[in-house]
């Protein structure tokens, strides 16, 4: 009975009762797995993102850089993906 209470440490530092430690990782764990819902590759969760309006559109670290995540553009507010908006902003938005 002793083993089953005695405290765990996660990978990510945490130190929770075994009971507790499940959930943990399966739910709150920074380090636990997730399919990002931009590029669907498996991630690991990480910590909130920093940004408010990012936290409020429950964004994990990853998904807040993703280059696959879409953002508008500034000089046209059309919908383009972050690793494609340099070529954007050339291509469509340079005079020249």
């Amino acid at each position: 009975m002793k083993v089953f209470h005695e405290p765990l440490q996660c990978p990510c530092g945490i130190v929770l009762e075994k009971e507790k430690m499940v959930e943990h990782q399966a739910s709150v764990c920074p380090l636990r797995l997730i399919s990002c819902r931009f590029c669907g590759d498996m991630v690991p969760a990480g910590s909130s993102a920093m940004d408010v309006r990012d936290r409020l559109r429950g964004l994990s670290e990853h998904e807040n850089v993703c280059g696959s995540r879409t953002a508008p553009c500034d000089s046209c507010g059309r919908s383009v993906m972050l690793k494609e908006m340099d070529i954007h902003q050339i291509a469509v938005h340079q005079k020249g």
